[in-house]
């Protein structure tokens, strides 16, 4: 929507941190999916899975605008926060999270090829670890409890 955050702005909570784009085809929707089920199993068990924040950082903010990035997120039935920034801010981001990223292709039908990990905080902020595209479900589901 536009509103500039903070680190501090998400302190308190657990945090799935993941990079992608919103014209990804495969990896990035996959990946929303998965944790949204994951949230949906786990409040089904009677976990407090709606303290979990799940973080979605562009990889593309040329095209990854806030209007752009509500309208995507939207399509996912639970809380996703976009966040995007100028070339120079998800540049540094990347670099701080040693997230890959490269651009692929040329015109407006290009593509990115970039690291699929999620990565798991504490509400402490402490970090906790990663979840890799095509692990099984339940060990997904297992290590988003343990920061719950």
């Amino acid at each position: 929507n536009g509103d500039h955050r903070r680190p501090s702005d998400f302190a308190g909570r657990p945090i799935a941190l993941f990079f992608g784009f919103t014209y990804c085809p495969d990896i990035c929707p996959t990946t929303l999916l998965t944790l949204t089920a994951i949230q949906d199993q786990l409040a089904a068990e009677g976990k407090a899975s709606d303290q979990l924040q799940i973080l979605f950082v562009t990889v593309d903010p040329e095209r990854d605008t806030p209007a752009q990035l509500n309208a995507y997120l939207s399509l996912f039935d639970t809380g996703v926060t976009g966040l995007t920034g100028t070339r120079t801010d998800i540049e540094s981001a990347l670099r701080h999270f040693g997230v890959y990223a490269e651009k692929t292709g040329d015109g407006d039908e290009y593509l990115f090829d970039h690291s699929a990990a999620v990565y798991l905080y504490r509400q402490d902020g402490r970090f906790k670890g990663t979840i890799v595209h095509n692990e099984p479900f339940e060990y997904m589901a297992e290590k988003i409890k343990a920061i719950l």
